[in-house]
């Protein structure tokens, strides 16, 4: 399932072809664009089987455990890496969410990558490649990954569901999987009407993963609304109900009795950064059509950017530090 970026893709096809891959490659760009996609399928195509499913003895993923990647995964990683490839002519490792790496695993990472032993390629995939040691980027060949554009997710989505409709479903049946979409994968099925599928495409941002994720779970459609509603509510309250709100998004408190928290909502986002990710695509509507049409928004442009940036800024801390939640979220509710 690949959309977009085929110029990454013939590139890479391309230099696999002529001999010419690097030993390494930093896969960068927003979240949800498809670089880990791209990077398993890439390694499907080398070894000219399904690495996920067979689990095959010569590929290595590595994710976060607890918000990092421990120097225990990379040491683990780099000794099978140093073995000889069982079947294939080379051993592929992709690190995912690579910005997770710590000091020390990334210290570790470093040495492979200074020196790599035999027929290795590794992948490194990550949204935030500044958080990497600059000596560990100058060793990797860089590949930067860009928006979708929304007609060719549309037209992605499009042909799934009329290729749906032709085996006889009105509506469609989209089966997906759900995360971790790499391991123990299972199968979901939804049904989507057409007319829903560019809703889905515009909220995606040119993000064929988010557009996904609306897929195989409609709900989340109405659940931004409602999120954003509460949100509009939130930033025209007083301080004392901001923090309340903060409260309840940390800790789902179901007694609580704010007007201004959906708690059934919340409950139903997969976690806190779900809803930030939701209130920095509002933001970023409202600059665009500040921006665009001189509309009155009752912030100004620079108060607008400054609030993208600290929904950002806390989005990041929240998810990959131990930072307490509640206290980056109070922090942030005092710029609304």
């Amino acid at each position: 399932m690949l959309i977009g970026h085929q110029k990454q893709r013939n590139f890479l096809e391309k230099t696999a072809k002529s001999d010419k891959l690097a030993h390494a490659y930093l896969f960068c760009g927003q979240e949800k664009l498809g670089k880990k996609t791209i990077a398993v399928e890439f390694a499907k195509w080398l070894f000219k089987e399904d690495v996920i499913k067979r689990q095959h003895p010569d590929f290595i993923f590595i994710e976060p455990e607890k918000k990092e990647i421990q120097i225990s995964q990379i040491r683990e990683c780099i000794w099978r890496l140093s073995l000889k490839p069982s079947v294939a002519p080379f051993k592929i490792a992709i690190i995912d969410e690579a910005h997770c790496l710590n000091q020390e695993a990334q210290n570790s990472l470093l040495k492979t990558l200074e020196e790599p032993r035999g027929k290795t390629l590794i992948f490194l995939v990550t949204e935030y490649p500044e958080r990497l040691f600059p000596t560990i980027i100058s060793r990797c060949q860089i590949l930067k990954f860009y928006s979708v554009p929304k007609e060719e997710i549309e037209r992605y989505l499009v042909d799934e569901l009329r290729s749906s409709s032709r085996r006889g479903d009105r509506r469609r049946n989209l089966f997906l999987r759900s995360s971790p979409p790499f391991a123990n994968a299972r199968v979901r099925k939804q049904n989507i009407l057409e007319s829903e599928i560019k809703q889905m495409v515009e909220l995606s941002e040119g993000r064929p993963g988010r557009a996904l994720d609306f897929m195989s779970d409609p709900q989340k459609l109405k659940t931004q609304k409602t999120v954003i509603s509460d949100l509009i509510s939130m930033s025209n309250s007083d301080l004392a109900f901001r923090f309340q709100y903060a409260k309840n998004l940390v800790e789902e408190d179901k007694s609580s009795s704010s007007p201004f928290v959906n708690t059934r909502v919340t409950k139903e986002l997969q976690n806190l950064k779900d809803t930030l990710d939701i209130w920095l695509r509002h933001f970023r509507s409202v600059l665009i059509s500040s921006i665009n049409t001189a509309s009155q928004t009752g912030y100004s442009l620079n108060k607008l950017r400054d609030i993208i940036k600290l929904i950002q800024e806390t989005n990041f801390l929240i998810s990959t530090t131990n930072v307490n939640p509640r206290l980056a979220l109070e922090i942030l509710m005092m710029e609304l």
